[in-house]
């Protein structure tokens, strides 16, 4: 799992720097949303695909499915790029600077996107993680009903990609992540409260809706947060959002066999509605 985050994560913080260095700031919210497209729609069809091969196999299968899917797209990517590997490559100082992270660190509005990612992804992702398993515990439901109930969550997040720039002339970048703060914590205490299953459908949807009018904000943030070293910047972004997602899942486990599913659920997504209101009151002040 270490070595799938490290090979994974590069495409899309060096996408995102791309975007940065080509898309004017006024304009970029609306462009990031459409790009995370794609990582949604995985979002939407893995969980399913999931689900699914279990049911049909068991757990193993997804994992040799998902290593034939990668080893795919790199023979394409190589196939595709390979007339540039000959390029001379110009790099600005040493290849590896811990100096350089340190020094852009020290910016005040690099650290508030950094916390802010950070505390956001602890408490959304380390309660979306257990979502399966109380799905499996309460409701009893095959892998393959609970990977499409959890893949509500990408259709919820498609939805916004769609109309993240009719929203945004709305509400703005504040009305964005207050809304989805508040929306993003009610779903999660809908979830934890229901004796329906179905209704978890729609809150999943719900879900991945919150979540990115939140999280798409905080992207554009952090394009903006190091202009003279957009790479580099975004580099610190993405460490902060998957330390979030590694520390959330751990906290959540521990927290889940303590006190039981339905409190930390409801805690969690309080979390993340005090998160996103924090954030607000911030975008408000500057």
């Amino acid at each position: 799992r270490f070595a799938t985050g490290a090979f994974a994560s590069g495409s899309m913080t060096l996408g995102l720097a791309y975007l940065a260095d080509t898309v004017p700031a006024e304009g970029r919210q609306p462009i990031i949303a459409r790009f995370i497209a794609g990582t949604i729609l995985g979002q939407a069809i893995g969980p399913f695909i999931g689900g699914a091969m279990t049911d049909l196999f068991d757990w193993r299968a997804t994992f040799v499915v998902l290593g034939l899917v990668f080893a795919a797209v790199a023979v394409v990517l190589f196939i595709s790029t390979r007339k540039t590997w000959l390029a001379p490559v110009v790099i600005a100082g040493p290849w590896l600077s811990p100096q350089r992270y340190l020094a852009i660190m020290k910016r005040s509005q690099v650290r508030n996107v950094m916390v802010s990612v950070f505390c956001e992804t602890v408490c959304f992702h380390g309660a979306f993680a257990f979502l399966g398993v109380l799905l499996k515990l309460r409701f009893d439901l095959p892998f393959t009903l609970i990977g499409l109930l959890l893949a509500g969550f990408g259709i919820g997040g498609l939805i916004y990609t769609v109309l993240a720039r009719w929203i945004l002339v709305r509400i703005g970048q504040r009305g964005c992540v207050t809304v989805g703060g508040v929306s993003g914590g009610a779903f999660y205490i809908a979830i934890a409260l229901t004796p329906y299953w179905p209704v978890v459908m729609v809150c999943t949807m719900g879900l991945g809706f919150s979540l990115y009018m939140v999280h798409n904000t905080l992207q554009t943030k952090a394009t903006e947060m190091a202009p003279d070293a957009r790479a580099t910047g975004l580099a610190l972004f993405s460490m902060s959002w998957a330390g979030g997602q590694a520390v959330g899942a751990a906290a959540m486990g521990a927290a889940v066999a303590a006190f039981g599913y339905t409190s930390m659920f409801i805690l969690f997504g309080c979390g993340f509605t005090a998160l996103a209101i924090s954030v607000g009151m911030r975008l408000a002040r500057h």
